[in-house]
């Protein structure tokens, strides 16, 4: 990793809260000063209450003001957009925010455009100018998701852990064999592909010299 410098690590929080006993594996991983993690909003419920799967309130303090880890917060349905709000509004974290508006996971958002434009309007509403917003959607719904985000103005993630397709019954080969397709359909429309270090200075990532991997 350390010899890849356009790399940005984000390993996912899963499994982890104040009280349970992964919290030292993971801030190990914290102390080699990784750039980003992702972080599920389902674990946001109101007052005071925390999921005992997900990363807990003290916990997540401590990433954020002990090694400055930028967060990816992964929303499966609209009330995970309230949930982030009600975060921020206790100080939890502080904005400009990353979301990740995922479509079409069983449990979730449906992948239909009109879930789509609501999820968005919602986070507008909610955020106003403060985040940066990318779209997933599983499946079949991957490559037509990421250009509806295109032309909305957000950004796309694609990758098998999403779909194993790279067309109409056809198998991916890599991950990479994705990001080339959906990176010529944007350039297509028009668009510019942003480089890892725009990419890092819009999310305010450390660069390879603030990591000790």
């Amino acid at each position: 990793m350390r010899t890849c410098r356009q790399l940005g690590a984000s390993p996912h929080d899963a499994g982890v809260h104040d009280d349970y006993e992964k919290v030292n594996d993971l801030l190990a991983a914290c102390e080699a000063k990784i750039r980003r993690s992702f972080l599920t909003e389902a674990a946001q419920a109101a007052g005071d209450e925390v999921s005992a799967v997900r990363i807990g309130p003290k916990l997540r303090r401590h990433l954020w003001c002990a090694f400055g880890i930028k967060f990816e917060h992964e929303c499966y349905d609209v009330g995970h957009l309230y949930s982030l709000a009600h975060c921020i509004d206790r100080g939890m974290f502080k904005p400009p925010v990353f979301v990740q508006l995922i479509f079409g996971i069983l449990g979730g958002i449906g992948a239909d455009l009109d879930n789509l434009l609501f999820m968005k309007r919602t986070a507008d509403r909610l955020f106003g100018k403060d985040y940066y917003w990318s779209v997933l959607a599983g499946g079949r719904h991957q490559m037509n998701f990421g250009t509806n985000a295109a032309m909305m103005g957000g950004n796309i993630r694609v990758g098998l852990e999403d779909s194993l397709y790279i067309g109409p019954g056809k198998l991916a080969k890599s991950n990479a064999e994705q990001v080339a397709k959906i990176r010529r359909i944007v350039e297509e429309l028009g668009f510019e592909v942003a480089t890892p270090a725009e990419a890092r200075a819009t999310l305010g990532l450390k660069g390879a010299d603030r990591v000790k991997f």
